[in-house]
């Protein structure tokens, strides 16, 4: 089964994530565990990690 689409991401508190799939489903995703290795530890600055938005067409995300 495909992943359904992303439908809107929002930050909300302690480096958590809320998506909403277009089936209406929510999701915490908790960012935390990846802001800890080199690749993402940008996200660390607040700021940046607010700028949080969708990409491909609904099945991605990205700062």
């Amino acid at each position: 089964m495909l992943q359904p689409k992303i439908k809107s991401v929002r930050p909300v508190e302690s480096f958590n994530l809320l998506l909403e799939y277009e089936t209406g489903e929510k999701k915490i995703f908790d960012v935390l565990p990846y802001i800890k290795g080199t690749w993402y530890s940008e996200l660390e600055d607040r700021a940046y990690f607010k700028t949080v938005h969708i990409v491909n067409s609904g099945y991605g995300i990205a700062s």
